[in-house]
């Protein structure tokens, strides 16, 4: 079982083939973050990017492709960082 946190609506359960389907159509890469709660994924995205004096700025949330990808609120607030597109919690 999977809790769903959607950028636009309630965070839902949901069986692991759907999770497993939707993550597929959202990002090919999902990095996995252990938490009191279970295991976060979150998507793996081609970030936009400056090279200044510092070394490597990431644009987040502005995708190198054009576009850009929402902040999570629910998310975010429930885990206490910052966390961009959908995610799902294995519960």
């Amino acid at each position: 079982m999977y809790e769903h946190y959607s950028t636009t609506g309630d965070v839902q359960q949901i069986q692991d083939t759907q999770a497993h389907q939707m993550m597929d159509n959202i990002s090919s890469q999902w990095e996995d973050e252990a938490t009191q709660d279970g295991k976060l994924f979150i998507g793996v995205f081609d970030w936009a990017y400056e090279e200044t004096s510092n070394g490597i700025e990431l644009k987040i949330p502005n995708l190198a492709g054009g576009g850009s990808v929402p902040l999570n609120v629910n998310a975010s607030k429930k885990f206490g960082f910052e966390i961009y597109g959908d995610c799902f919690l294995k519960i």
